[in-house]
C-alpha cells in the first residue's frame, strides 16, 4: 500500500468514527421513544380497587415560554432535515465516487473503510430522520396558540380522585414504580411521596414530587409535579417533564 493510500485510509477511518460517535449519541432518543412504549402499558397488578378520576387540572406555561418552545423545536427540525439531506447527498455522491469506472478499489482495507463509512452514513440518516420526525411531531402539537398546548406542556397537575384515601396513596406509589420511578420518599400521614425517574440513560429524569390531600372519607386531591435534573428551566425540560407527568396521570387512569 502506498504512503498517500495509507493516509487516505486513516483520514477515512477518523471520519468514520467521528461519524459512528456521532451515530451512539443521537440514537438515545430511539431507545427512549421504546423505553416509553413500556410506560404505556397499563397497570394490572392491583385488582378490584375503586378509583375515579372526577376532574384533572393543568398548571398552564405562560404564552412567552410556549412562543420559545415553538420558535426553538422549529429551529431544531431545520438544522436535523438539513443534516438529512446533507448525508443523503454526501452518501449518494461518495457512492457513485468509489464505483465509477477507475476509482473502485479492490484493497480489502479500503473495501472494509468504505463499507463502515456507508454503515456509519445510514446510522447518521437514521438519527437525524427520526429526531427531524420527533421535533416536527412537537412543533405541530404545540398548536398555533398556548391553549392548544394546554394538555401537552404544563407546569404541575392537581387532580380530584374518588377513591379511599389509603388506597389513592398507595396506588400512587405503585404507578410511580411502574412508569420506572424509585420512590425516595413517603409518608401515608402527610400524603407526601417522592420518587427519582431515570428513563434511558438520564435523558429523561428527575424528582417527581406527589401531594395528597383528603377531602372527605371518599374523595382526595393528587398534585403531582417534577424538577428535571438536567437543563432546568429550558423548554425541554419542560416537554419532557410534562410527559413524564401525563405518564402518571395515564396510568392512575388505567387503576
Amino acid at each position: 500500500m502506498q504512503t498517500s493510500d495509507f493516509l487516505s485510509l486513516i483520514s477515512t477511518v477518523m471520519t468514520a468514527v467521528a461519524g459512528l460517535i456521532t451515530a451512539i449519541a443521537g440514537i438515545v432518543p430511539i431507545f427512549n421513544s421504546l423505553q416509553r412504549n413500556r410506560a404505556n402499558q397499563p397497570v394490572t397488578a392491583v385488582k378490584d380497587l375503586l378509583l375515579k378520576i372526577v376532574k384533572v387540572n393543568r398548571e398552564p406555561i405562560d404564552g412567552k415560554v410556549w412562543q420559545r418552545l415553538r420558535n426553538t423545536t422549529l429551529f431544531f427540525f431545520v438544522i436535523c432535515f438539513l443534516f438529512v439531506i446533507v448525508i443523503i447527498g454526501a452518501t449518494v455522491s461518495a457512492a457513485l465516487i468509489f464505483f465509477s469506472a477507475g476509482n473502485a478499489s479492490i484493497d480489502i482495507l479500503h473495501v472494509v473503510a468504505a463499507f463502515f463509512a456507508f454503515l456509519i452514513f445510514v446510522m447518521n440518516f437514521v438519527v437525524y430522520f427520526y429526531l427531524s420526525y420527533l421535533l416536527f411531531s412537537l412543533y405541530t402539537r404545540t398548536g398555533k396558540v398556548s391553549a392548544d398546548a394546554e394538555a401537552f406542556l404544563f407546569r404541575s397537575v392537581t387532580m380530584l380522585v374518588d377513591a379511599e384515601y389509603e388506597t389513592l396513596f398507595f396506588l400512587c406509589r405503585e404507578v410511580l414504580e411502574t412508569i420506572g420511578g424509585e420512590v425516595a420518599e413517603y409518608d401515608a400521614s402527610t400524603g407526601k411521596l417522592v420518587a427519582n425517574i431515570n428513563i434511558f440513560l438520564k435523558m429523561y429524569s428527575g424528582i417527581i414530587k406527589i401531594k395528597l390531600e383528603k377531602i372527605d372519607e371518599k374523595s382526595s386531591t393528587v398534585m403531582v409535579k417534577l424538577d428535571p435534573h438536567f437543563f432546568q428551566g429550558t423548554v425541554f425540560a419542560l416537554a419532557s417533564s410534562s410527559w413524564i407527568v401525563n405518564q402518571f396521570v395515564r396510568q392512575l387512569e388505567n387503576k
